[in-house]
């Protein structure tokens, strides 16, 4: 097994999958030339560790055929990880019928390049596949922002709700309880917020024989 990883620079990442060295180096050599960091393996398995490893990988260029696990099975590997599900993976192949393609993509190929490659086109399709990328993790990374900020809305909300209720509570037990014990004369009332929480109260109370207080928000009488 010969799996290393070849000097580059700080930008895209892509893993090469193949099994054939000569493809290997002469694809490094034009990817490395644009600056491009390259990883690569001689077989699906160890890849497929790579890709665990390394979660910077922007692009897997894909080797259709290989010996034990070819590139189709490697790939329904890859997408059946969630972590890995939208990682573009760009096939190559020397399979050039329209069935060959077909099943690339049923196995979860981004793309499909045929062999004897343009390394122009293979370059064009991996800056392609990487700026698609960094979009959709954009996207992902503000849906998971917009996901905690509204959960903790929601939370604030909840709590907001609970201390209004418990106010509430409050309020209702410094309200008159049953009828009023006022002689000669009959009160009633009716105490309904407009909201959860009301900001008056009310109460009568006896001062003596012939006189009583009305107390209502703020007003006594």
């Amino acid at each position: 097994t010969d799996t290393r990883v070849a000097a580059g620079v700080d930008g895209v990442t892509v893993l090469i999958i193949d099994d054939d060295v000569r493809n290997v180096f002469a694809l490094t050599s034009a990817l490395e030339m644009h600056g491009i960091n390259v990883l690569y393996s001689d077989n699906g398995t160890d890849g497929i560790h790579l890709l665990a490893a390394h979660p910077e990988i922007n692009v897997v260029l894909m080797d259709a055929m290989m010996p034990e696990q070819d590139g189709y099975e490697t790939t329904r590997i890859i997408r059946r990880n969630p972590t890995l599900a939208e990682l573009p993976v760009v096939f190559l192949s020397a399979k050039a019928m329209p069935g060959d393609r077909d099943a690339a993509v049923a196995a979860g190929a981004s793309d499909y390049i045929t062999r004897p490659l343009d390394y122009a086109v293979v370059l064009a399709r991996v800056q392609t596949q990487s700026a698609l990328k960094a979009s959709v993790d954009r996207i992902r990374t503000l849906e998971r922002s917009l996901a905690q900020r509204n959960t903790e809305l929601e939370r604030a909300n909840r709590q907001m709700c609970d201390d209004l209720a418990a106010a509430a509570l409050v309020q209702v037990s410094l309200l008159p309880r049953g009828p009023l014990p006022v002689r000669g004369a009959d009160f009633a009332w009716r105490f309904q917020p407009c909201a959860g929480l009301a900001g008056d109260l009310l109460n009568v109370v006896p001062l003596d024989d012939q006189e009583l207080a009305v107390a209502h928000g703020e007003h006594v009488a």
